[in-house]
This record gives C-alpha cells, structure tokens and sequence, in this order.
C-alpha cells in the first residue's frame, strides 16, 4: 500500500499555479497533438475503406464462384473433386466474410473520433485541477491523463465527475500514481481501458 502525504501549506499551493503562458503554451500543444492525432486518424481511415473495399470484393467473387460452383454440381454424375473444392471456397468465404466485418468494425471505429471523451473533459473542469497531457488511443478505448492538483481533495471529486459522465461509463483505471513536487503541487498520472464494468480501481 502507498502512504501518501496530502498536507500542503497555502504559501505552496500558490506557489504551484501555472502562469497564464505555460497554460497557453499547453492548450497549444494539446491543439497540435489533437489535429496530429485526427490528420492520422483521417489517413487510417482511408487505408481501412480500401481494404474494407478489396476485402468486399474478394468476398463476392468467391461467393460467385461458389454459385458457379453449386451449378456445376450435378448428382447423377457427381465428381469426387467437386466436394472437397466446394469445402474450400466455403472455407475461404467465411475468412474473408470475417476480414470485411472485421475491417468494417474498425473504419466504424474510427469514423467515430474522440469528440466525445474531450468534450467530457472539457464540460467537467475544475477549478484548481489542470490536465498537462491528454492521451487516447485504439478509437478512445485506451486514456491517459497527466495533470496536478492545488488541493488533493479536488482529485476525488473531480474522479466521480468523470465517472458520472456517459463517454466515461464503464472504465476502469489500471493505473493511478500521485507524486508532489518541491513547491507542494500535487501530480497525477490516470491510466484507464475501457471495460464491462463500472467504476474505477
């Protein structure tokens, strides 16, 4: 169990207030790391609709020839080849039914964005708590939140705002670590997944 010292004087809290420029200078960096994240994103998207596209198309030529195949099978006169090549476009037609679905689940994973998680963090701020880095990835599934905190009992509360939040349900922090500087700022670092059960650990 960590023993965690959450005493801090009022001298070094406001000592432990960001100027208005390293705020700045953050936002901007958040910006950048968002339109990165989304140009990305845009890219992936593109390569998931091509291969969503040939994979459809791979499907339907071997549903096809699946078809022509059933034509030809004739029972008078069956060919003892014909069974076992039927078995294997069956075969590669559900492999490839699957790669499509699978393909399609992603490009709508993708289509989706991350608006929804920012925007919950954006309508739960609170005063005296501030986030240094912001981190999503696999479609928002995977969050990262770096931020301090002026006074440890806003962690808390900010922690079941979060969880109230509809874009936040049902995740589950895998990882929480506090640290306090020499002036007194209390640091924060939330590692989370999305998962089947409510709540946070």
């Amino acid at each position: 169990m960590q023993n965690l010292n959450l005493y801090q004087s009022e001298t070094a809290a406001d000592a432990g207030r960001p100027s208005a420029s390293l705020m700045l200078l953050g936002a901007l960096l958040l910006l950048a790391l968002i339109l990165f994240d989304g140009g990305w994103s845009y890219w992936r998207m593109g390569q998931l609709q091509a291969a969503a596209g040939q994979a459809q198309q791979a499907a339907a030529q071997a549903e096809g020839e699946l078809a022509q195949g059933r034509q030809n099978f004739r029972e008078p006169q069956p060919d003892p080849r014909l069974p076992g090549q039927l078995a294997e476009l069956e075969a590669a037609n559900r492999q490839l039914q699957q790669l499509a679905e699978h393909l399609q689940a992603l490009l709508r994973e993708r289509s989706a964005g991350f608006r929804a998680p920012l925007d919950a963090l954006a309508e739960r701020h609170v005063a005296g708590l501030w986030l240094s880095a912001i981190r999503l990835e696999q479609g928002g599934s995977q969050l990262l939140l770096e931020g301090a905190s002026q006074s440890p009992e806003l962690l808390p509360d900010y922690l079941n705002s979060l969880g109230r939040s509809s874009a936040f349900a049902g995740r589950q922090f895998a990882r929480f670590d506090l640290d306090r500087d020499e002036r007194g700022v209390l640091h924060f670092r939330l590692a989370s997944q999305a998962g089947s059960e409510e709540g946070t650990r």
